[in-house]
């Protein structure tokens, strides 16, 4: 619901809390606010979404020692506030925020195991400085040192830029980039600015080092619960209308994104149940898209008005302004799609919208989980049957069993064959990460002209499957997966909820047995099961299919050609002395076939 800033580590400079908020004020339209102190000063800017009138931060506890400013929502914040006046702690707002300070004086950094939300942060009690971030990194938070001895944090690297940072590439951070189409936390594609690692508070007082701690981990990918099939079931539908009911908290008009899938169908669903109103939106591209037709089926299921954003090859044109907004890019032409449904969002109105993100991730229903358990399972022999089968089987044969709408031609036939013939000598990184890296450490070297490549390292987990489910919380969904909605949102004043990424839902998932996740050839069992008690047939039992940009339409359009011939011309290749001109220009080939891209 806003931008925050601030500087510390010296006297705090006006003009450059000014520009910083300047930077942010796309985040919070609404309102602005500040602190300074000796050392320190914190500042944001208001998205309005709860208490219009008395809801401007900082927030202050009641002797004023105590100031905080914070982007997001903490959904139980009436519990808490009930539970604090019980000890004693006063309230005057009906905003969220307020309990921060009061929350802070009780329990310390405890309190962020009490907060059910969405959340970046910034605290000062008296001088010391506390940041924090929710568990999955719902909310951003960066930092970096800058060239007068201060130190900066922003919601955004605009913030920082803003602060008078510099713009250097960092490679290592390019080269992850090239293999993950994302930045992993806590780098960034520029040198000296950082995250602050989702799930994770950073503490500072002057003349002390600052320290960063790790006060969330995510769960194991099952547990050993006992519940049985029905009780299970049983237990997630009421965790979901609680996570949902929670995640409606609003002021203003609430829009729900709506995709083809059963994730936001379930989300829709909850939504009526709770009694709550919204106006539902979908994108898709071209004249004809499965993906609105099914969308605007289930609106008019429920009720709700539905509206419509079609893409074309003309949206290509808003690419590098997209990118821009994004201030760390993500390797996805989706990120066209998120833009232009904030933007039509804010045109409905509603500062606020809803999205179905989480159950891929807890429930295990990505292919590439299940593709990685199956290669497990096979051993050596069978790994080399299956990539000998892969290398020669009917294309349409590999075609009905992969989730994508379209065929995956020759390059995604290839990408599949070589995972599973090289796998035995693939580092684990390798294992989990090849059926998704855009280019693999071999193509990077091919690419760059001055190679570095650093393999990411991988979390700490008992075993190769878990080590990568741990990996969705710490990079996946904080770089991949949030960050393209949070800043299209944001960057037309729009918050973005996701309601099934509560801390409880998680906590639940990871208490489920494993063939409750997945079950023969089905991820997701028990979230499907959910949607087959609750939704229409038709939805309930609809196939997974990812939404995703399908360049292979456009790779023809002049819009294409024109963007790909600007920005990747040899002259202006050989001019940035990045990438080698002579590969690249391969890739424009191949991209040009109009055959789908892995």
């Amino acid at each position: 619901m806003c931008g925050i800033f601030g500087l510390f580590n010296s006297a705090p400079s006006d003009e450059k809390l000014d520009a910083m908020e300047k930077a942010l004020h796309h985040r919070g339209p609404d309102g602005k606010g500040r602190l300074k102190r000796m050392y320190s000063g914190i500042g944001m800017t208001r998205l309005s979404i709860l208490d219009d009138r008395l809801g401007h931060q900082p927030f202050f506890s009641a002797n004023g020692r105590v100031a905080a400013v914070f982007n997001g929502e903490i959904y139980n914040w009436r519990a808490l506030r009930e539970e604090l006046r019980a000890l004693g702690h006063h309230f005057r707002t009906e905003c969220d925020g307020e309990v921060i300070p009061a929350a802070w004086e009780q329990w310390g950094p405890e309190m962020l195991e009490r907060f059910r939300g969405m959340f970046a942060i910034a605290l000062m009690d008296g001088e010391k400085l506390f940041l924090a971030r929710d568990p999955v990194g719902q909310k951003p938070l960066y930092l970096a040192s800058l060239s007068d001895g201060s130190h900066a944090f922003a919601s955004e690297i605009a913030g920082i830029r803003a602060a008078g940072h510099p713009l250097n590439i960092n490679f290592t951070a390019l080269e992850h980039w090239l293999a993950l189409r994302y930045v992993p936390e806590p780098a960034t594609l520029l040198q000296g600015i950082k995250t602050l690692p989702a799930g994770h508070h950073f503490q500072w007082q002057p003349g002390k080092d600052p320290k960063i701690r790790r006060w969330w981990k995510p769960p194991s990918r099952h547990g050993d619960s006992n519940l049985s099939d029905a009780d299970a079931l049983s237990d997630l539908g009421e965790l979901v209308d609680d996570c949902t009911h929670q995640a409606l908290q609003s002021d203003h008009p609430i829009a729900c994104y709506l995709s083809s899938g059963i994730d936001s169908a379930l989300l829709l669903d909850s939504i009526q149940r709770a009694g709550g109103t919204c106006e539902t939106i979908t994108a898709g591209f071209g004249d004809s898209s499965g993906e609105i037709e099914h969308a605007a089926l289930m609106a008019d299921h429920f009720g709700y008005k539905h509206h419509q954003v079609r893409l074309d090859a003309s949206h290509l044109d808003e690419l590098p302004r997209v990118i821009r907004q994004m201030g760390t890019p993500v390797a996805d032409g989706l990120i066209l799609a998120f833009d232009a449904l904030g933007k039509a969002t804010a045109d409905l109105g509603c500062p606020v919208a809803l999205g179905g993100e989480g159950p891929d991730e807890l429930f295990r229903g990505y292919s590439f989980q299940q593709s990685l358990e199956r290669a497990e399972k096979l051993g050596s022999k069978g790994r080399k049957v299956a990539a000998t089968w892969v290398k020669h089987a009917p294309q349409s044969w590999l075609d009905a069993r992969t989730p994508l709408p379209t065929s995956i031609g020759k390059a995604g036939r290839q990408k599949i064959q070589q995972w599973l013939a090289h796998y035995d000598r693939s580092t684990p990184w390798e294992k989990g990460m090849g059926l998704r890296t855009l280019f693999s450490p071999h193509e990077i070297r091919d690419l760059l002209l001055e190679p570095l490549w650093i393999e990411p390292p991988l979390a700490q987990a008992p075993d190769l499957i878990d080590q990568h489910h741990r990996q969705q919380f710490i990079e996946w969904l904080p770089d991949w997966s949030i960050i393209r909605q949070d800043r299209n949102a944001m960057a037309h004043s729009v918050e973005y909820r996701m309601p099934f990424l509560d801390p409880a839902m998680i906590h639940f998932s990871g208490q489920l047995q494993a063939n409750q996740k997945i079950r023969g050839r089905s991820g997701k069992w028990i979230w499907r099961e959910l949607a087959k008690a609750r939704l229409p047939r038709i939805s309930a039992r609809r196939p997974k299919e990812p939404f995703y940009f399908p360049l292979e339409k456009f790779s023809q359009s002049s819009q294409w050609k024109t963007l790909v011939g600007d920005l990747l011309s040899k002259d202006k290749l050989n001019e940035d002395y990045i990438f080698r001109a002579e590969s690249v220009e391969r890739l424009k080939q191949g991209a040009s076939t109009g055959e789908f891209l892995p």
